[in-house]
């Protein structure tokens, strides 16, 4: 009977190194197939492309609850808890040699530790006078958009919200194979 229960401990111990060692060479597969994204990082007024695509940000914004309101904001885009909201122009210039389909709206903002996308209601109220996100642009053609990104507080620990404004915040263009991001620096 004891020899039994050794052959099982056995058994199963082994069994737990196979499974180990197989998870370990398939983790090391993956990182091999697909390398770690290259990062590419410019500030603004410095175009980069991507997808045939030329972008330029230009006059960022970091709004406070307080600011939105003295703008007289609709209420319906301030949540009930606050909120700070990032805003900036980007041209968009198609360089691909061809009509383009571009998705302005599909881009996101990023932070340590955080990440966010277009407050679309936002987005209407600052393009008020052309509020299509997205657009076909001809070969050349250039067109400017003001994006908007909502940050609320339930986000963020409160510590962290305390000090919303002094974090360094990047507009994401592409994640793979190369991470292009701009650095955004507010007026």
């Amino acid at each position: 009977m004891r020899k039994s229960r050794l052959w099982k401990r056995f058994c199963i111990i082994a069994f737990a190194l196979l499974i180990l060692i197989l998870f370990f060479f398939g983790y090391d597969r993956i990182n091999q197939k697909y390398p770690q994204a290259a990062v590419e990082i410019v500030g603004m007024e410095e175009p980069i492309e991507t997808d045939g695509v030329e972008m330029l940000v230009k006059n960022a914004h970091f709004y406070t609850t307080e600011e939105l309101e003295r703008l007289q904001v609709p209420e319906e885009i301030i949540y009930s808890d606050g909120l700070c909201m990032i805003t900036f122009e980007v041209q968009i210039k198609n360089v691909s040699g061809e009509s383009k389909k571009v998705e302005a709206a599909y881009r996101r903002i990023e932070t340590l530790g955080w990440s966010g996308g277009v407050g679309i209601n936002a987005l209407a109220y600052f393009n008020q006078n052309h509020m299509q996100s997205i657009f076909e642009l001809a070969d050349q053609e250039t067109r400017s958009i003001t994006l908007t990104f909502p940050i609320i507080p339930r986000s963020f620990t409160k510590k962290d919200w305390e000090h919303i404004q002094e974090k360094q915040y990047y507009y994401v263009l592409s994640f793979y194979p190369t991470k292009k991001m701009i650095r955004l620096q507010f007026t």
